[in-house]
C-alpha cells in the first residue's frame, strides 16, 4: 500500500460532513480477508487500497408514523441522498487521482443468480470494518450515536487513506434485551442470524420481488376471467406498482424501530 494521504483523507472526511453525512470511516481492505470470494473490495476494484463507510441518520419519526407511503418516500430519500453523497465523494477521489467506485443501496442487485437476496458489497459490514459500529442481534449495523436507524453508503477506492479504528463499544444489548428477536412477526430473526426467505415472503407488506412474482402467479392460475382482471386492477397491484417506483423499499421495520440504542426522541 502506497504511504497513508492523511492530508486527503480529512478534505474526503469534512466534504463528506458538509454533504450531510452523520457518520464516516475508513477500512483497509485486508479488513475484508474474511469476505466471501466475489465480495471483496478488490473483487469490485482491483486497485482497491481502502474501503470508505458513510451513514446518514434515519428520522426516529419514519418508524413511528402509522402512513405508510410516508414512512416509504422518507426512507427512498434518504436512500437517493447516500447515493449522490457517495457518488459525489468517489467524484472527488478520481480527480484527485484515485480510482473509485460507490456501492449503490439496494438496488441494481443480482436477480439471477443471487435472486436479488444479496449485494456485490455488503454495507453494514463495510460499516463494521470503518468502525461506525457494530452487527447486532438483529443482523443490522448498531451505532452507538442512532442505533440501527443509519442508511449507509460505501465507496471502495485505490486512494491510500488513513484508516478509523474498529468500534471498540458493544452498541447492541444482545440477550440483555432481546427486543428485536420477540418482535419479528414472521420469526425470521434468531441467535443463528436471519432466514431472508422467511423476511422477505412473509413480511408484513411483502411489498418486494417474493410478493410482486407471488400477486403475478396468482393472476396467472385464475380461470374467471372477470376474478382475474379485477385482480389485475386491484388496490394490491396499484401497491406494488408504487414499491416499484420507490426502489422496493423494505415494509418491515420492527426490528428497527424497536431497538432502544439510539433513541433520541420521545
Amino acid at each position: 500500500m502506497k504511504k497513508v494521504d492523511k492530508g486527503l483523507t480529512e478534505k474526503l472526511k469534512r466534504m463528506a460532513r458538509r454533504s450531510g453525512v452523520d457518520l464516516i470511516g475508513v477500512a483497509p481492505i485486508d479488513r475484508f480477508d474474511g469476505a466471501p470470494e466475489g465480495h471483496k473490495p478488490q473483487d469490485i476494484l482491483p486497485s482497491a487500497q481502502s474501503v470508505v463507510s458513510i451513514a446518514l441518520n434515519a428520522l426516529e419519526g419514519t418508524f413511528s408514523t402509522p402512513v405508510f407511503q410516508v414512512y416509504q418516500l422518507s426512507y427512498a430519500l434518504l436512500r437517493n441522498k447516500t447515493n449522490e453523497i457517495s457518488y459525489e465523494l468517489a467524484r472527488f477521489l478520481e480527480g484527485k487521482g484515485y480510482q473509485s467506485v460507490m456501492i449503490p443501496g439496494t438496488i441494481p442487485l443480482d436477480m439471477i443468480e443471487k435472486k436479488g437476496l444479496f449485494g456485490a458489497f455488503s454495507h453494514r459490514h463495510a460499516a463494521q470494518a470503518a468502525g461506525l459500529g457494530k452487527i447486532g442481534m438483529n443482523q443490522l449495523l448498531i451505532t452507538e450515536a442512532f442505533g440501527p436507524r443509519v442508511w449507509l453508503g460505501t465507496i471502495i477506492t485505490s486512494a491510500p487513506l488513513a484508516t478509523s479504528p474498529l468500534s471498540r463499544k458493544e452498541p447492541c444489548l444482545r440477550e440483555d434485551c432481546g427486543k428485536c428477536l420477540r418482535a419479528c412477526l414472521p420469526g425470521a430473526l434468531s441467535l443463528e442470524g436471519t432466514d431472508k426467505k422467511k423476511c422477505l415472503e412473509e413480511g408484513v407488506h411483502a411489498q418486494n420481488l417474493s410478493g410482486l412474482l407471488k400477486h403475478i402467479a396468482k393472476i396467472l392460475v385464475m380461470e374467471n376471467l372477470e376474478e382475474k382482471m379485477n385482480l389485475v386492477y386491484s388496490a394490491e397491484s396499484r401497491v406494488l406498482y408504487q414499491a416499484l417506483v420507490c426502489g422496493m423499499i423494505p415494509a418491515c421495520d420492527r426490528c428497527i424501530s424497536i431497538c432502544p440504542v439510539g433513541q433520541r426522541c420521545i
